[in-house]
C-alpha cells in the first residue's frame, strides 16, 4: 500500500480512538498555519490527498495539540506523537512503482538508526523491476481507441501506464478480461483520473473497516459498469470473470 494511504488510515486510526473529530483538527492546523478544513483531513485519511513534506513534518505536532496520543499510553501527560508513530509496525510500503520499504526500515530511517541495522537485516528495502513502458506506435494505437480526433497526450498516457500498478485497475482488468492499461486509458477517458482514484473519492469519510471493505467492494463494482460502455465504444468485448 502506498505511504499516503497508509499514513491516512493510522491517522483516522488514532483520531477515532481518541474521540476526535475531523474539523477538531482542520482548526488546529490552522492554527499553525496550514489552509486545512475538515474535508482536507477526510481527504488525507483516505489517502485521496497526499501530505507534503512539511505538513508530514508537522502532523504530529497537530495531533498532539488535538489531544491525538499514542494507544496503550498510561498517561497522557507530556506525551506527544512522534514521526514513527505515523507508520505501521511491519510489512511493506510502496514509495515508487519500482521502489518499496519494509515499514521497520522507513521507521529505522527517520530516528537514524537503518544504517546500524542495515547488516543484520538487509531487507530494509526492495526494488522491482522498473514498469515497461509502451513503444510509440502501440501508445499511438492505443490512444486513438479512446480519442480518436485527439492527438497522443503523453502526459495522460504516461499517468495512466503508472495507475496501472494500482490494485483497483489490477482487479478490474481481470474482471473485464482486458489489459490493465486497457482499464487505466478507459478510467482516463470517462473521469480524467485513475479508477483507485475515483474509486477513493466516492468512499465515505468515515466507517468501520469491515463496512468500507463491503462500501469499497459495492463502489468497484459499480465503477465497473461505468467503464463497460467506454471500452466496447472502443472496440473491446468486456466479460465478466467466472
Amino acid at each position: 500500500m502506498s505511504l499516503s494511504r497508509l499514513i491516512g488510515q493510522r491517522v483516522r486510526t488514532l483520531r477515532q480512538g481518541n474521540q476526535v473529530r475531523q474539523d477538531e483538527i482542520a482548526f488546529f492546523a490552522r492554527k499553525v498555519g496550514l489552509q486545512w478544513s475538515r474535508a482536507t483531513v477526510a481527504a488525507i485519511e483516505t489517502g485521496r490527498r497526499q501530505l507534503s513534506l512539511e505538513e508530514f513534518l508537522i502532523l504530529p505536532y497537530v495531533l498532539t495539540l488535538a489531544h491525538v496520543y499514542p494507544e496503550a499510553r498510561p498517561t497522557r501527560d507530556n506525551t506527544f506523537l512522534e514521526l514513527d508513530q505515523l507508520l505501521p509496525n511491519e510489512g511493506w510500503i510502496d514509495l515508487l512503482p519500482n521502489f518499496r520499504v519494509q515499514a521497520d526500515g522507513l521507521k529505522r530511517i527517520l530516528a537514524g538508526t537503518a544504517r546500524e541495522t542495515m547488516s543484520s537485516s538487509p531487507m530494509l528495502v526492495d526494488f522491482a523491476p522498473a514498469p515497461q513502458k509502451t513503444s510509440i506506435e502501440d501508445a499511438e494505437k492505443l490512444w486513438r481507441r479512446f480519442w480518436p480526433m485527439k492527438k497522443l497526450d503523453v502526459e495522460v498516457f504516461v499517468s495512466a501506464e503508472r495507475d496501472t500498478g494500482g490494485d483497483a485497475e489490477q482487479k478490474a482488468a481481470r474482471n473485464l478480461r482486458v489489459s490493465p492499461l486497457t482499464v487505466a486509458l478507459a478510467a482516463r477517458k470517462l473521469w480524467g483520473r485513475s479508477l483507485t482514484e475515483e474509486r477513493d473519492q466516492r468512499l465515505p469519510s468515515s466507517g468501520s473497516g469491515q463496512k468500507l471493505k463491503g462500501t469499497r467492494g459495492h463502489i468497484t463494482r459499480a465503477l465497473l459498469e461505468e467503464l463497460r460502455p467506454v471500452l466496447l465504444n472502443a472496440g473491446y468485448k468486456t466479460s465478466r470473470k467466472r
